[in-house]
């Protein structure tokens, strides 16, 4: 509590709320990704299981406490999500803040690196679903691990046990945000390591801290649940293949959140800054160079670290929530910056790196804003179509005495899996009549009925009619009845 008390009274802090806010102050309103319908629609013990099966055991007992203790309401439960999301946000802000400020001197590029770090350009995705209170617990984690680690390269040996807590809790939350722990560890390895033997010595801990509470979270999957997601050993080098084949959607075309090549042109404007300062600071030649291979191993850090888990999957699927700790290598280099050299005079260059970055920044906030509004409006949408089906639904059940027991899906010729003028990033803005686990599960919740069995192409004539088809909008044609069954087709 007086941790707390002593965040609340600084200025600084408010400052940071006020910036997550900015970026994700509209998620009040509740919102829906597919994933969302599906936990709905269902059981509190359905989700339970899934997040359980997932390794994902904070989010499973946060479910379980909303909806099977608490037994609270979407939107009850939603709002609480989203405020313990805003307040983790804020204060991993803050504390990402407070660590650099002993590097930085300038305040304001200080929190300017803090955003571009904690709120980067991936982190959109991670608040555009129900349990986003969690996922924002995993960045908070890994801050909070960086800091006792930073305290153990000081001398306090115990922080170590800290460390180790922190990225168990972090992968037990979620394991898509543990990489953003290598990605600032590997900055503060080059600052603490002051022999090749130490440095050794330090990345291999780190890599331990990194990789033994994820194999413990692996493990435990293993043996308590049945997952298809974990990949076989032969499946290895197909998954590294993949990988390197996604890399680029990454780094250049940044998932479609930002226009292609800006985060690439970001990160090398930043580089050129620091070529620029080293020249006109006249450092030894073997210095820069060293130095730029010092950039060089934490950029192939923050992205080996990135990537890394996907090899151990069974089908490489790389997201921005997924992928975070990428996108942190902007603010992280510009750490670099003032980590590798210590000159008084960066005034001028501070302010270029101020610039550059408000402009990066900006443009990224306005492209969070577009796609959040295209989120809103593809739940729209949804929710009208699904409306459509509920009333068709109870106007049969009431014309007929019949009562519908089971939805049978089928697809025309060509499913959409988004809206025709909708940008999309990720899972999160994929309408809810493509993926299997979502189409039904809507309609249930219209019609406030979870007792509806769903099933997918029962019926071979059905199948064929359907496939001749190619709609671009809902029709009552995609509807056909039949006794205790509706056969729908999702276009």
């Amino acid at each position: 509590m007086n941790k707390i008390k002593e965040i609340l009274s600084k200025k600084v802090y408010w400052i940071c709320l006020m910036i997550s806010m900015c970026f994700f102050g509209v998620f009040a309103i509740p919102e829906y990704a597919t994933d969302t319908y599906s936990i709905m629609a269902s059981d509190w013990t359905y989700a339970f299981n899934h997040f359980m099966s997932l390794g994902r055991y904070i989010t499973a007992i946060f479910w379980a406490i909303l909806m099977g203790i608490l037994h609270l309401s979407f939107n009850s439960s939603y709002f609480i999500s989203y405020i313990i999301g805003i307040l983790c946000f804020s204060i991993s802000l803050y504390k990402m803040y407070k660590i650099i400020r002993f590097d930085m001197k300038n305040k304001i590029l200080a929190v300017i690196t803090a955003i571009l770090i904690i709120i980067n350009i991936f982190s959109l995705e991670l608040f555009m679903y129900f349990e986003k209170s969690i996922l924002a617990l995993s960045i908070l984690l890994n801050v909070l691990a960086i800091e006792k680690l930073i305290k153990f390269f000081e001398g306090n040996k115990k922080s170590l046990i800290y460390v180790f807590i922190y990225m168990l809790l972090a992968n037990c939350a979620y394991q898509g945000t543990v990489a953003l722990f290598v990605s600032l560890g590997v900055i503060y390895i080059l600052k603490y390591s002051k022999s090749i033997k130490e440095f050794i010595k330090n990345n291999i801990i780190v890599a331990l801290l990194y990789a033994i509470p994820a194999l413990i979270n692996l493990i435990s999957i293993k043996i308590f649940f049945a997952t298809e997601r974990l990949g076989s050993k032969a499946g290895i080098v197909n998954s590294i293949i993949d990988i390197i084949q996604n890399l680029p959607n990454i780094l250049i075309s940044t998932h479609g959140i930002i226009p292609k090549y800006l985060f690439f042109i970001f990160i090398c404007l930043i580089l050129l800054v620091y070529i620029i300062r080293c020249i006109r600071e006249k450092l030894d030649v073997k210095i820069i160079l060293l130095n730029i291979l010092k950039y060089a191993y934490v950029g192939l850090a923050i992205i080996f670290a990135t990537v890394a888990p996907q090899a151990l999957q069974n089908e490489v699927y790389m997201v921005p929530r997924d992928t975070y700790a990428a996108a942190s290598m902007a603010g992280i280099f510009i750490l670099c910056m003032n980590v590798f050299n210590k000159n008084e005079n960066t005034k001028i260059y501070d302010n270029i790196l101020i610039g550059i970055s408000v402009i990066f920044i900006f443009i990224q906030y306005i492209n969070f804003q577009n796609i959040t509004i295209d989120h809103y409006r593809m739940n729209y949408m949804d929710s009208q179509i699904a409306t459509q089906i509920a009333e068709e639904i109870t106007n049969y059940e009431k014309e007929t005495g019949l009562k519908i027991e089971k939805i049978v899906c089928y697809q025309d010729k060509d499913p959409a899996w988004q809206y025709g003028g909708l940008r999309v990033i990720g899972d999160a803005n994929t309408r809810a009549f493509y993926p299997e686990w979502s189409r039904v599960n809507i309609i249930k919740m219209k019609l406030n009925r979870y007792d509806i069995e769903s099933s997918q192409n029962e019926n071979q004539e059905y199948v064929d009619k359907f496939k001749q088809e190619s709609w671009s909008y809902y029709s009552n044609e995609q509807l056909i009845f039949d006794g205790n069954v509706l056969h729908l087709c999702c276009f």
